[in-house]
């Protein structure tokens, strides 16, 4: 890994690390929460700062940290649906 990338893509760890002891979950689930983060500052990040016009370290940071709240409110909805119930009904459709 190059410097250059390494120097761009940590402020995004960094807010995602940030926001994981902001969280209340389980470590697990919080180690999935980082990498996905880090993950969406490194895709999303330079597009965040084209978007505002500013650096990429610290939109990355901000992607990292906002991504993960993001993410983890999609976990908080994946826990709330009925996810048995569903999936005997798309069982039973499909005829298995």
């Amino acid at each position: 890994m190059d410097t250059n990338e390494l120097r761009t893509h940590a402020p995004g760890f960094l807010g995602a690390l940030t926001a994981v002891f902001l969280l209340r979950d389980t470590w697990f689930r919080r180690a999935l929460l980082l990498i996905s983060g880090w993950g969406a500052s490194i895709v999303l990040g330079r597009h965040v700062a084209l978007w505002l016009s500013m650096d990429a370290e610290p939109a990355g940071y901000l992607t990292g940290l906002f991504s993960m709240a993001i993410s983890a409110k999609i976990f908080e909805v994946l826990d709330a649906l009925p996810t048995e119930d569903l999936w005997k009904r798309l069982m039973n459709r499909v005829g298995l």
